[in-house]
């Protein structure tokens, strides 16, 4: 009996601490407790499994999922809440989403594609099957390759259009990423400019002075330079999402 007095003693004693540092929950009733998040109050609430960005939480009139970044901060440190974490995941969480929307979408195409040739076959063999003339069999025959041979084709369009697409998307990230080295780069010049600016000739003399301007006229030049070129790289990169 003190074994297991004592092993409650030890799992309790965590939850004993963290409420020493923490704001308790506070309690609706016996046996209840209750939780006020951005005016709504939830009652009889229990916790359900977290994941970085968000958890659920059980109520008397249903449940909720809840962002961790709304949680006061006692409960954001109970349930590990890291916001560039929470950023990933729903990130992660998105381009999954997105992707599985794609691939249902692919799916759902593919499907209607074949229906849409078993259809085809069928309706090609119920009117083979109607005429007895060999004739008629031979061109209806004909009529079921025709139609597996748009089905075909229409399959291998909409497979090059997706790998462009895809090249298109590769090469805009590409671009992307380009453009914003030009603008991390841009700054940079910028911010060397501005400083140059507050030099004084009593600071540099005539001849510092003047290296400093012949300094400034070519540092304007690479910034207009380089704000050219990434009006042209966001040229190309419109037209690539179009």
């Amino acid at each position: 009996m003190k074994t297991k007095l004592f092993c409650v003693l030890i799992g309790v004693w965590p939850l004993f601490a963290s409420a020493q540092n923490a704001q308790p929950i506070p309690s609706a009733g016996a046996g209840e407790q209750s939780i006020t998040l951005e005016g709504v109050r939830y009652e009889n609430i229990r916790w359900g499994r977290p994941t970085p960005a968000s958890v659920t939480i059980y109520h008397k009139n249903g449940a909720a999922k809840i962002p961790l970044e709304k949680l006061p901060p006692y409960l954001q440190k109970r349930f590990n809440y890291d916001a560039t974490k929470a950023s990933e995941y729903r990130a992660a969480d998105s381009e999954a989403e997105a992707k599985a929307r794609e691939q249902r979408k692919d799916e759902i195409q593919l499907r209607e594609q074949e229906d849409q040739t078993r259809r085809s076959v069928s309706e090609a063999e119920a009117e083979a099957r109607r005429t007895a003339s060999k004739a008629d069999a031979e061109a209806l025959e004909k009529k079921r390759e025709a139609a597996e041979d748009v089905a075909i084709q229409k399959r291998a369009n909409e497979a090059q259009e997706q790998a462009r697409k895809a090249a298109n998307e590769a090469q805009a990230r590409i671009i992307s990423d380009e453009i914003r080295a030009l603008k991390f780069e841009i700054r940079a010049l910028e911010s060397e400019l501005a400083g140059m600016r507050v030099l004084s000739s009593a600071q540099l003399g005539f001849d510092g002075l003047r290296k400093a301007s012949a300094k400034r006229d070519n540092l304007n030049s690479v910034v207009k330079a380089k704000r050219r070129l990434m009006g042209s790289k966001q040229s190309q990169l419109s037209g690539l999402q179009r």
